[in-house]
Formats: C-alpha cells, sequence, structure tokens
C-alpha cells in the first residue's frame, strides 16, 4: 500500500476505490510531470510552441490508435525521451521554413498503417471487441483530420503547426508498425 492510498483509506475511501483511485492519480502525475519534461526539452532544443502542438496532437493519437508498450515504466520513460529529443530535433531543423509537399507525401505514407492497423493492443494493454470498436472510429477520424488539417496548414504556411502534426502522425505509426511487428512475432 502506497502513501495515496493510505491517506484516502484514512478518509473512508474502500481499500478496492482507493487502490483503484491511488493509480489513477499516479497516472496522472506521471503524464503532468512527462509534458512537462518534453515542454522542457522543447525549450532547450528551441521548440517549445512546436512541441505543445506534437503533444496536443499526438496524445489522443497514441490514446486511441495504440502502439508500442514496454513491459517496464523505466524502459518507456527512457525511450519516449529519446524520441521526443528526436521529435524536438526534427521540428527545429524546419522551424519557420517551408517543409515542402514532401512531408506532406510522409504524413499520406503513415496514414495506411492506422487505417489498416490501428488501435493496435499489445500484452501490456488489451482492449475488449467493444473498445477496439470505439478506438478504431476514433483514430480514423484522428488520422484524416490531422492530415486534411495539415494541408490546409502547408497551404496557409502555418509550419509551426503543419510540421508538429506530421511528426505525431509518423511517431504514432512507427509505434503501430513496430508493435503489429512484434505481436507477429510472439
Amino acid at each position: 500500500m502506497n502513501h495515496i492510498e493510505e491517506y484516502l483509506q484514512s478518509r473512508g475511501v474502500a481499500s478496492d476505490e482507493a487502490e483503484m483511485a491511488a493509480y489513477g492519480i499516479r497516472k496522472m502525475y506521471l503524464f503532468i510531470i512527462n509534458v512537462v519534461v518534453f515542454i522542457i526539452i522543447g525549450l532547450i532544443l528551441g521548440c517549445a510552441i512546436e512541441m505543445c502542438f506534437f503533444l496536443i496532437a499526438y496524445i489522443p493519437l497514441r490514446v486511441y490508435a495504440g502502439g508500442f508498450h514496454l513491459s517496464r515504466l523505466i524502459y518507456c520513460e527512457i525511450l519516449s525521451l529519446i524520441l521526443v529529443c528526436i521529435v524536438a530535433l526534427i521540428m527545429n531543423h524546419f522551424s519557420g521554413t517551408d517543409p515542402g509537399w514532401f512531408m506532406t507525401l510522409i504524413a499520406g505514407v503513415a496514414i495506411p498503417f492506422h487505417l489498416i492497423l490501428a488501435p493496435q493492443d499489445n500484452i501490456n494493454k488489451r482492449l475488449n471487441p467493444h473498445e477496439k470498436k470505439k478506438y478504431r472510429c476514433i483514430s480514423v477520424v484522428l488520422v484524416v483530420t490531422y492530415y486534411l488539417t495539415e494541408i490546409v496548414l502547408y497551404v496557409f504556411g502555418v509550419y509551426c503547426i503543419q510540421i508538429p502534426v506530421i511528426m505525431a502522425l509518423m511517431v504514432s505509426s512507427l509505434s503501430i508498425m513496430e508493435n503489429h511487428m512484434y505481436e507477429r512475432t510472439r
């Protein structure tokens, strides 16, 4: 039992409810820490605004399209930090410049992986049939919306938002492909 559970139980919350609430509080705490760290990385690498837009696009896509989950939280955190640094460096490289239609093409290549393979579940996060159907619908809407949005952003020259949206599509598709390959070889 941890301190959060003990505190909740001392306030009259049942043991099983306290355990569930403590889990949710820990997940929320970790989420907030990750967002803050990722934005700090964006600040250090000169793309804090782009990092915010990346997170706004990526988080819902990751939740509903799924992808690769590592077995231990520490490995997941390390991989996330490395990935965010790479994303930040790429966004910083293209910051304020016209990425050209090449980036739109890359985003277009990422879409079929979402449409065909999403949502992905794995041994660390299984989805029931109802969740799969719901997540699939939401992930398709997100991907199509993101792709159309990134084209509009390109046409109007709003690259500081376009590039993070493309990066969210690309990173998510890589995670989906990785999980798909991993699940097929198990």
